[in-house]
């Protein structure tokens, strides 16, 4: 249900790159996004593999739009990966 909504945003983001709308949009999108978001990195137990695709693309969504918890924790994943001793493994 969510997939088609990222993409298109992803689309009019980029088409309106720079510009007042965009920024309009990503706070928008922001408080469309974070409850989402923010029940998916509460839950406690394992996610579905529908659940862990649309945390996936949740947090690139909400990355996009600068939603700070999202672009910390991504900061926090490239420097664990960047001092792994073997940054491949478990890549599938």
């Amino acid at each position: 249900m969510w997939l088609p909504a990222f993409n298109m945003f992803d689309h009019i983001l980029r088409q309106l790159e720079g510009s007042q709308t965009a920024t309009k949009l990503q706070e928008y999108m922001r408080v469309l996004l974070t409850p989402a978001y923010e029940s998916m990195v509460n839950r406690t137990g394992r996610l579905t593999g529908a659940e862990e695709r649309m945390m996936s693309s949740g947090k690139a969504a909400l990355c996009a739009t600068g939603y700070t918890p999202c672009i910390e924790e991504a900061r926090r994943a490239w420097a664990l990966w960047m001092s792994s001793t073997e940054p491949d493994a478990g890549i599938p």
